[in-house]
């Protein structure tokens, strides 16, 4: 693996990550396979959310539809399982603005995928989050968290209580720890998510050969079927329009739909942490 960085990224890492979707939930799966999202009537809603805009001669009150009641309540809000194929789940600690996510010490399945939202975040359509992944996978060799941001995070299947999400990761397979992923979930078609794309993050995450900087920070944004995420690990907040730190693809129709925003976290291992701080939703 001494050449790790430039045998894993060549497309060969595509081929890897395919063979290996099911240790990772990072690699794409058939989309033919998996289908769509169920077009369910949300649950019971919580509470409405109205954005007010003014002009020099008029005021205008819109006032967005109620968002679904959906998921668990813990620290950073609300929290719902991707997968967990042995119905454990992770602890959180902090706020909406900083937390932490926690595996406990005892046997735990390292397949758990959950996303979380702050309370009273708007359900709809476009939205922009950020937040700051703290000790993600940076050295190759070891066992480490999957950390991302969670889009359109909104029930799915029959009674609603399935969970439909778009989702920007950090693979975790194959020591290819600079590729991001795009990907589409819907748990009640399957455990594992439609792969939309990768991307090669080293020449902004890279410090060595072997290593990656200690923190990131990452937006996120969706307008209708674009999905834009940008990085950086230092310095100000690069622009949009930076094509040297943004990335952008485009997702499948069935999940321009209403949602959340907020963060994901997955494979924690036994004992492990994995903290993300100055959430940022709008």
């Amino acid at each position: 693996m001494k050449e790790g960085k430039r045998q894993i990224r060549t497309p060969l890492v595509v081929v890897l990550v395919s063979v290996a979707a099911w240790l990772s939930g990072c690699a794409p799966t058939n989309p033919t396979a998996t289908g769509g999202p169920n077009r369910t009537a949300p649950n019971t809603a919580a509470s409405t959310t109205s954005t007010t805009t003014t002009t020099s001669s008029t005021t205008t009150t819109t006032t967005l539809p109620p968002g679904p009641v959906m998921g668990r309540t813990a620290a950073p809000g609300r929290v719902a399982e991707l997968t967990s194929t042995q119905g454990q789940a992770y602890s959180y600690t902090g706020n909406a603005k900083h937390t932490t996510a926690w595996a406990g010490d005892g046997p735990i399945d390292e397949n758990i995928r959950e996303v979380f939202w702050p309370a009273g975040t708007p359900f709809q359509l476009d939205h922009d989050v950020c937040m700051t992944w703290h000790d993600p996978a940076t050295v190759v060799d070891r066992p480490y968290p999957q950390p991302g941001l969670a889009l359109r995070i909104a029930p799915s299947g029959l009674d609603g209580t399935e969970v439909r999400a778009v989702t920007v990761t950090q693979n975790i397979y194959g020591g290819a720890i600079w590729i991001a992923w795009v990907d589409v979930w819907d748990s009640a078609h399957g455990t594992m998510p439609i792969g939309v794309a990768q991307f090669d993050l080293f020449p902004i995450v890279g410090v060595g050969e072997r290593t990656m900087a200690p923190s990131w920070r990452v937006c996120g944004r969706l307008r209708g079927d674009q999905v834009a995420f940008k990085v950086w690990v230092d310095g100000p907040e690069p622009s949009w329009s930076d094509p040297s730190h943004v990335f952008t693809t485009t997702i499948p129709d069935e999940w321009v739909q209403p949602g959340y925003a907020g963060g994901y976290i997955g494979h924690l291992h036994a004992g492990r942490a994995a903290a993300f701080s100055d959430i940022e939703v709008d």
